[in-house]
């Protein structure tokens, strides 16, 4: 009778499944933590980098392609320089 009280024991402790549900949860924190960093990296990097290429005296893209306006230009007031 000991014998079948430690099997059923050892089913029961078989059974709990205590360590799966913890390491799937450290792989979904784990995943969550990248998840996040890498949206930070995707919207706030290149903003970042243009913020100090512009501090720098540098140009970016976006205001090369917005000189070519004629409205933003004093020419499209009809004046010269």
């Amino acid at each position: 009778m000991g014998k079948r009280n430690f099997n059923m024991l050892f089913e029961e402790e078989e059974n709990k499944n205590d360590a799966p549900r913890s390491i799937e949860r450290n792989i979904s924190r784990k995943i969550s933590h990248a998840r996040l960093t890498g949206d930070v990296v995707e919207l706030f990097l290149p903003k970042i980098v243009n913020t100090f290429l512009h501090f720098l005296g540098g140009g970016d893209a976006t205001a090369a392609s917005d000189s070519d306006d004629p409205a933003s230009s004093s020419e499209g007031f009809g004046g010269h320089r």
